[in-house]
């Protein structure tokens, strides 16, 4: 499926930026604080780290996407529901993923082995946005493409851009380009594109 060649703008809080958009293929949305160690970020979970304003960017990502994707393993540690934004495909190369029940408006909740099956079960899928851990981020490659990265608690966008960078350096041989930081409510976002060889 060829991906229009259009952003969609995210509207956090019902307020558009200009600087915060989905672009046409996989984002991926992480939240790491502004110091320690990168690779603890993913053993505690996000409530630990995320705020009210990187919630908020979450929902807006959300109500922007076609379709979420995550792993299992995050689905589990962070008790996913269905959601009344978008689809979440739930990447469970072991067939255990029991998705929950669906209620009230929501969407659907299911499993899958790839991303390649979204293109086979016929799911919009040309904005996708990414909810997992390093590991999957690194599987995916070259097919990772866009990155929205909240770096919680501080309003100092070097350290933001420094913490990002390392983020960066962790999914083997990526490179930043086209990025931009953004103060928000105590936060600073970094969001571009990515060059991964």
């Amino acid at each position: 499926m060829v991906a229009p060649s259009t952003v969609r703008q995210l509207i956090v809080e019902g307020t558009p930026n200009k600087h915060l958009a989905l672009r046409p293929g996989v984002t991926w949305i992480q939240a790491i604080p502004p110091n320690g160690a990168l690779a603890e970020t993913w053993n505690i979970g996000s409530d630990a780290i995320s705020n009210p304003a990187d919630r908020a960017l979450l929902m807006a990502a959300r109500r922007a996407c076609d379709v979420v994707v995550t792993t299992a393993r995050t689905a589990a540690a962070e008790s996913y529901r269905p959601s009344k934004y978008a689809p979440i495909a739930v990447v469970d190369r072991h067939s255990e993923f029991l998705p929950p029940v669906q209620f009230g408006e929501t969407k659907p909740m299911f499993g899958i082995s790839d991303l390649a099956d979204l293109a086979m079960l016929e799911v919009q899928s040309n904005f996708i946005l990414l909810e997992s851990g390093i590991t999957y981020a690194k599987a995916l490659g070259s097919r990772l493409e866009h990155f929205i990265v909240t770096v919680t608690n501080t309003s100092d966008a070097t350290t933001a851009l420094e913490r990002v960078e390392e983020l960066v350096r962790l999914l083997n041989g990526a490179q930043l380009e086209q990025y931009f930081a953004l103060a928000q409510d105590g936060n600073v976002v970094v969001t571009g594109s990515l060059h991964i060889r």
